[in-house]
């Protein structure tokens, strides 16, 4: 959330395949969202099937059973990417719940920082950095009524706690650390 809400960075997946698990990935949606779908079992499979309007996939000899699904993966993927790219996220989503295949919406961090439940959950912690920004983060999990855990800074500047390690952890002097940052070794 801080890189988004901070620097304009919004990070995306960068991997979701377990390979020989098909189909188990995240995929895009219609409305630019994107849906984790996880209906690798083959009863699971068959209701993807139905719900994609595509029954015949689920005897289809490529697909039909767990290894070969995974064999096929690639083009499996393809299948259900392709499909889910047809409707907005709710919609698809609301088609799988219908057919019984587990589904969610992968939240990205413009959707944590404004959703109600998200937010109700107290699962956007506010805190104020050394720079003076407030810096959006992740609430504690689990969160329990009587010990709700508490996070108590955003994190140190860069550099901040080099002397204390390079004198606590490596047990330089003051002077071999001062001519480590005359030497550039530091900043």
């Amino acid at each position: 959330m801080a890189d988004f809400e901070l620097g304009g960075v919004t990070r995306t997946r960068s991997g979701s395949v377990l390979p020989g698990v098909a189909p188990s990935n995240v995929y895009p949606t219609g409305d630019g969202a994107e849906v984790v779908v996880a209906a690798n079992a083959d009863n699971v499979f068959a209701r993807l099937c139905e719900a994609m309007g595509r029954s015949e996939l689920a005897t289809d000899p490529r697909f039909a059973t767990h290894h070969g699904r995974g064999e096929h993966m690639a083009e499996l993927d393809e299948l259900v990417g392709a499909w889910t790219a047809t409707a907005p996220c709710h919609e698809v989503l609301a088609i799988l719940d219908a057919h019984g295949v587990p589904a969610g919406r992968i939240f990205t961090a413009p959707d944590m920082l404004t959703d109600p439940q998200y937010l109700a959950r107290a699962m956007v912690q506010r805190l104020t950095s050394s720079q003076g920004w407030d810096v959006p983060m992740t609430g504690v999990v689990p969160r329990f009524t009587e010990t709700p855990g508490t996070i108590r800074h955003p994190g140190p500047a860069l550099g901040e706690h080099t002397d204390d390690v390079l004198r606590e952890v490596l047990g330089l002097s003051r002077d071999a650390i001062e001519g480590l940052r005359s030497a550039g070794a530091v900043g």
